[in-house]
Parts: C-alpha cells; sequence; structure tokens
C-alpha cells in the first residue's frame, strides 16, 4: 500500500509583533521546519508513521531564526516574529479558503484589544495556557466579595427592599380542584 502525504490541520493567531501556529499532529516528529521571508515550510510524521506537510506562502515576511518552538507532546507549537509589527487581515497571501487552516481562537485577540490584554489590572489574571480556559480569573475582585458590595451593617430606609422576601406578605394560594379535560378528536 503506497503511503500519502496528508496536511496537517493548522490553527492560527496573531499579534502585532507575532504569528502563532500550531500544528495538529500528536506525537509529531519534524523532519523540516523551515521559514523565509513569507515562506513557511513544516514535515513530519506521527508515531504511526503517517507523514504530514504543509507548505504555506503568508500575508508577509517572517523572521525565521527567530521561530521558537513551544514544548509539547501533543502538538507542535511555534511563535514566529514577524519582519514588521504590524497586523495582518488573514495568515496566508491568497484570499482564498484553505480547509486545513483555521483560526486559533483559544489564542486569538484582536487588534484593538492587544494592550489590553497584555496590561491587566491586578487580580484579574486571564490565563490561557494548558487549558485554556482562564482559571485564574478573580470574579470577587469584580464585585467586592461573592455577594456583591458589601454595604456592612448599612439600614435601609423605611420601605426599601433588603432583597429578601417576607413570606407574611404573601398572600394564600386558593384551592382549586382541577377538572377532567376532555378531548375533541
Amino acid at each position: 500500500m503506497a503511503s500519502s502525504t496528508k496536511h496537517p490541520m493548522i490553527y492560527w493567531a496573531q499579534r502585532s509583533e507575532n504569528i502563532l501556529l500550531t500544528i495538529e499532529v500528536e506525537d509529531m516528529n519534524v523532519t523540516l521546519l523551515k521559514v523565509e521571508g513569507n515562506k513557511f515550510h513544516i514535515q513530519g510524521s506521527n508515531k504511526e508513521g503517517v507523514k504530514y506537510d504543509a507548505e504555506l506562502e503568508l500575508y508577509d515576511d517572517l523572521k525565521g531564526s527567530d521561530i521558537r518552538r513551544i514544548p509539547t507532546a501533543r502538538h507542535v507549537e511555534l511563535i514566529i516574529p514577524k519582519e514588521k509589527e504590524e497586523w495582518w487581515p488573514r495568515l496566508l497571501k491568497t484570499t482564498s479558503k484553505v480547509q486545513w487552516i483555521k483560526v486559533d481562537f483559544n489564542k486569538w485577540v484582536d487588534e484593538d484589544e492587544e494592550n489590553e490584554a497584555q496590561a491587566l489590572p491586578e487580580g484579574m489574571n486571564f490565563d490561557f495556557g494548558a487549558g485554556g480556559g482562564g482559571n485564574n480569573f478573580d470574579f470577587s475582585s469584580m464585585m467586592g466579595g461573592a455577594g456583591g458590595q458589601d454595604f456592612g451593617d448599612m439600614e435601609l430606609p423605611e420601605g426599601a427592599d433588603d432583597g429578601e422576601e417576607d413570606e407574611d406578605d404573601m398572600p394564600e394560594l386558593a384551592d382549586v380542584e382541577e377538572k377532567p379535560t376532555t378531548s375533541k378528536a
């Protein structure tokens, strides 16, 4: 049986200074990783021997010599600096859709939110690391505690609603007999 080469699923995100690529091949043995100008090429195989190959012509040039690979066995994660710090309207030079390239929404930051994401107030840490769930966000810092803003023992003015229902004010429910329903067919 002849061995065929497949395109790996590639997820991408960007910052003004970097392109973030995730090649979704578990335990990929990378045999070629080349970035020159706006050309990106990766080849490799997984532990079952399935070969993967992807050659991309990117929107603009990258600094291939400064590529960083984040070590993980699940997939290949790359951070590649751009030649010019700017936002790209898309990953590829071509405007046509490529089925095996998708936006990585777990890492995506909009251009107008980039500075906000890098400079969050203390106690508001969105850590989208391994789990991608933002598990370090401190909701209590937003609300002053679990129950909302704490007003201490401040007394409410007469007639003000304190949020607690008074059972004495509830009217009694009338006893109602259920009548059998008849259906007309």
